[in-house]
């Protein structure tokens, strides 16, 4: 049993012929929510923000639950329908079980069917969509702002099947039925010029030229007040044509006659539709458009399907003209007229002459091939434009024209599958993916996207970018590789991506070419920016453009444009800002470059170098205000910092990488990669030319991930070895600052004597350098001892002094700490309530400084303080803990300071079955989740 979902109109959802009780309005917006991005995964997140726009309540985390599983009972349907991927749900659904996806492929079909000549059939498949709606699309929710967009495309579509319909019914000679109306249709939509035109050829066939005429001042009345325009190029050549009594329009004019000389490719077009579509969109409005992109990212493939989809809008023909082959500007006149089979033009005329005398009269569409190459010659293809003022003409080129009026368009690489997508059904439903399965079927007829293989096809799409070309040249090693093989060789993929078609163009013959043919048309420099932008990775900002390439930011703006345009990089958005990269493999060619022009050492330390300040300027930020600003900053750099870091090592500058790493250690312990950290530092401290300041700089940031490991016996090794370093280079305030640390690793050890000691000897040398923030620090580590040792009204008097030291000194990282030891000291002076709400307060400090390891360590003890009362989600609380501290590496636990772990207060408040399944709920939650279940609490102690 299969339910039927239909959103044009009121939602409603059929089991058998009968409605389905959707549940709270609110259950049904979720329900509207899912379909509408079928068949995507959507976040519970995203969902979160649209069902709750504005502040979202505390409880909405559970109440999507709740809904989801009121979903799941009102269909009837298992987890496997409406299941949970990752961090979202996905409603799975068959095509013919929703009404508005039948409703499109009808109107699909349709318009083919006029397209090929058998307006019957369109007829018959248009009015079929249209008996679907029974209102308004998505009635009940349409004011939701989700739901907004969607609402929007739907009543487009239906516009679009209606006029589809109509000249249906005109091919089919109904001209006097239809008449009365597209009188209604242009009254309800005036500015849609496509129902003027059709009303306008309904009653001139109808024997009403007057009234066809008097129609076309009508709409131009209209635009003219309420738009200020003048109607389009269709409706004044309809004008032109009533008024000449054109014969032609007597004829069907879909009939297919038209003179076509655009070549069909011998392979199947796969996916493309959103592309396909946005450009035809375009089209209606320009009649210039220029499809720019990426070496390889199918633009001749993209402009020959929009051509021959629309091919029928062009009485008088469509033409493609190939211009790869052609380098001097002044003879594309010629390429064109050669096309068309010309006559010679006569002699005081030249060839750009006759092709502007041949389109002038014509209604016609003229694809330009290759144009990046010959863009000296786009001042005349603009004048032909001024000449032919039917004329569409539609360009592939590495690089805009220039001219007024373009429209540029911008083919993006196929969509990819989600990173870690495994699954074969979901896999297969991105046009990557599409793209390489019916390749690799051509060469192995039994190739089939399986459990086995998916993963593997998924990854080599993913490896080439997108890029259709590399995808089809991947796609052709299937004949010798496995998609597992493809993976493991495309490390160095350009030098698999060879062996294209015999009879292809010689630059897609090999990925390396079709690179190669864009870069030599680069300027000299051009080509050296191109190159050294190869030492990035993971993109780059405009300063670090300037900065690495060798240029002041003004040079470096013009540079970046000028390669943008030529698509070689690309403009992207992340948490760090705008930024801008290169494709995988276009940077492989410009790293290649790089090491050929014998210039990768120099700007390989440039770029270190750049990253070694950026880290030094951030590092004070990721303990203060802004919240969460430099840990954003260096994660969206990331990759860049591996990269420095690895030529630190690999070129033997050990100074270099300690100082840069140096400098990242609290960016590491933020964000749970302490071990990726320490194992930075081992690598760079291992190499014995170290300078003793580097070297010391070194094993304070090793110390501090150990630390934070719990592992205090290598911290304090670490800390003694950095303080004799100190000491003998007379680095007074390090000297105290390792002294500090030290002491707290003593207590945490137990250790308190030791403890004492070093906080006294880090207070002697504060105080001589006048340190108030140090001294803060050392009432701490003064009162910790006084604590461990029983002394607590004592220790949280020195705790409050040092506390209100870090908040004015603005180290909220400090502060949060803080939180966790002054909770601890409530908690033993026999306050367990206001325990829980001083380290949940830090808790969402902790969130705010985006440190997820300080929050893992926080959400510990919030559940050790709350288990007595909450014993089960407090369980679940520990459980939660359990896999994000191992996640990230270790961590401090409670137990160390005296308070009894949640595991430890569920085992004797729950059964065995309750205390083990709590914990496996806990087990599967991420940061988010966890957090939300600590502000529960909250609410519960109220």
């Amino acid at each position: 049993m299969t339910p039927d979902f239909n959103i044009l109109g009121a939602v409603e959802v059929l089991q058998q012929g009968e409605g389905v009780d959707l549940g709270s309005p609110r259950q049904r917006a979720l329900l509207v929510r899912l379909l509408i991005d079928v068949p995507r995964v959507i976040s519970a997140d995203r969902l979160i923000e649209d069902l709750w726009p504005g502040d979202q309540p505390q409880t909405a985390r559970h109440a999507l639950h709740v809904y989801i599983s009121g979903i799941r009972k009102s269909l009837g349907v298992d987890r496997d329908r409406l299941e949970r991927v990752g961090h979202g749900y996905h409603l799975r659904v068959e095509d013919d079980e929703v009404d508005s996806i039948r409703f499109e492929r009808n109107l699909t079909e349709g318009r083919a069917a006029l397209v090929r000549g058998d307006p019957q059939m369109a007829a018959d498949l248009l009015a079929s969509a249209l008996d679907m709606w029974r209102g308004p699309a998505l009635a009940d929710v349409r004011d939701e702002p989700f739901a907004r967009e969607e609402v929007t495309r739907l009543e487009n579509l239906r516009l679009d099947a209606q006029e589809e319909q109509m000249w249906a019914d005109l091919e089919l000679g109904r001209h006097g039925e239809v008449a009365a109306e597209l009188q209604d249709r242009v009254a309800r939509h005036p500015y849609r010029e496509v129902f003027w035109e059709q009303l306008m050829l309904a009653l001139y066939r109808s024997g009403r030229q007057a009234d066809a005429l008097r129609t076309y001042q009508s709409a131009r009345d209209q635009l003219a007040e309420a738009l200020g325009v003048e109607p389009g190029p269709a409706l004044q050549h309809m004008e032109e044509r009533i008024l000449a009594h054109d014969p032609a329009l007597l004829l069907q004019p879909r009939s297919g006659s038209a003179l076509r000389l655009v070549p069909r490719p011998r392979t199947s077009f796969i996916g493309r539709q959103r592309e396909i579509k946005q450009a035809i969109e375009l089209l209606e409005h320009a009649r210039l458009l220029t499809l720019t992109g990426a070496p390889g990212s199918g633009k001749t493939r993209l402009a020959l399907q929009v051509a021959d989809d629309i091919t029928d809008r062009f009485p008088h023909g469509t033409f493609f003209v190939p211009l790869a082959a052609t380098d001097d500007a002044g003879l594309v006149g010629s390429e064109i007229g050669r096309a068309l089979e010309l006559p010679e033009p006569e002699e005081d005329l030249s060839a750009w002459d006759a092709v502007e005398a041949y389109f002038a009269p014509r209604c016609a569409m003229l694809v330009l091939d290759n144009f990046e190459q010959i863009l000296d010659a786009a001042p005349q293809v603009g004048r032909l434009l001024d000449a032919a003022r039917d004329l569409t003409i539609v360009v592939t080129s590495r690089a805009s024209l220039g001219l007024s009026g373009e429209q540029e368009f911008r083919v993006p690489p196929l969509a990819l599958p989600p990173p870690g997508e495994r699954d074969p059904h979901e896999v297969s439903s991105y046009d990557a993916v599409l793209l390489f399965t019916a390749r690799a079927r051509a060469v192995d007829p039994g190739f089939t996207l399986d459990a086995g293989n998916a993963g593997a096809v998924a990854d080599v799409t993913t490896m080439v970018d997108g890029l259709p070309l590399a995808i089809e040249l991947a796609a052709a090693r299937v004949a010798l590789l496995s998609p597992r093989d493809l993976v493991e060789r495309l490390e160095r993929s350009l030098n698999l991506l060879t062996g294209g078609p015999a009879d292809s163009v010689g630059r897609h013959h090999t990925m390396r070419d079709a690179i190669a043919w864009s870069h030599d048309l680069l300027e000299a420099s051009e080509q050296v920016m191109y190159r050294r932008l190869g030492v990035f990775r993971g993109g780059f900002t405009l300063d670090a453009a300037a900065d690495v390439v060798g240029i002041d930011e003004d040079s470096a703006i013009n540079g970046l444009d000028s390669l943008r345009s030529k698509g070689l990089i690309y403009r992207k958005t992340d948490a760090g800002g705008a930024r801008l990269a290169m494709l995988e493999m276009l940077r492989e060619f410009a790293s290649e470059a790089l090491v050929a022009a014998g210039e990768e050492r120099d700007v390989g330390r440039r770029h270190a170098e750049h990253y070694l300040r950026l880290a030094a300027e951030v590092e004070p930020e990721l303990t203060r205000e802004p919240r969460g600003w430099g840990v954003d900053r260096l994660a969206s750099e990331v990759d860049n910092l591996r990269c420095a870091l690895g030529f630190a090592l690999s070129s033997g500058e050990p100074n270099l990488g300690l100082a840069l790493a140096s400098h990242l250690w609290r960016f590491w312990q933020s964000t749970d990669q302490l071990v990726e950290g320490k194992d930075w530092l081992g690598k760079l401290l291992a190499h014995s030319d170290a300078s003793p300041q580097s070297r010391a700089h070194g094993l304070v940031a090793l110390a501090g991930l150990t630390y934070w490991q719990g592992d205090y016996e290598e911290t304090l090794r670490h800390y003694q070895e950095a303080l004799d370093l100190f000491r003998t280079v007379g680095d007074r305030l390090n000297e105290a600052e390792t002294l500090y640390s030290m002491s707290l690793t003593a207590n945490w050890k137990q250790d308190l004597d030791a403890g004492e000691g070093y906080a006294e000897a880090a207070g002697t040398v504060y105080e001589e350098l006048d340190s108030q923030e140090g001294i803060g620090k050392v009432l701490m580590a003064r009162a910790f001892v006084l604590w461990r040792r029983g002394e607590l009204e004592a220790a949280h008097k020195l705790w409050l002094e040092s506390l209100s030291i870090a908040r004015d000194s603005g180290d909220q990282t400090m502060a949060v700490s803080q939180l966790v030891g002054l909770a601890a000291l409530t908690f033993h002076l026999g306050d367990r309530t206001e325990a829980l709400r001083i380290v949940l307060e830090g808790v969402e400090e902790a969130v705010g400084l985006h440190n997820t390891h300080l929050i893992v360590w926080l959400l510990d003890f919030v559940a050790a303080y709350a288990a007595p009362e909450f014993p089960e989600p407090a369980v679940e609380l520990a459980g939660a803990v359990d896999v994000l501290r191992k996640k990230a590496g270790g961590g401090i636990l409670p137990v160390a300071i005296g308070v009894e772990d949640a595991r430890s207060v569920g085992s004797r408040l729950l059964e065995p079955a309750a205390l083990a399944a709590a914990l496996e709920r806990g087990r599967q939650m991420d940061v988010e989740e966890a957090v939300a279940v600590s502000r529960s609490f909250n609410l519960l102690m109220h």
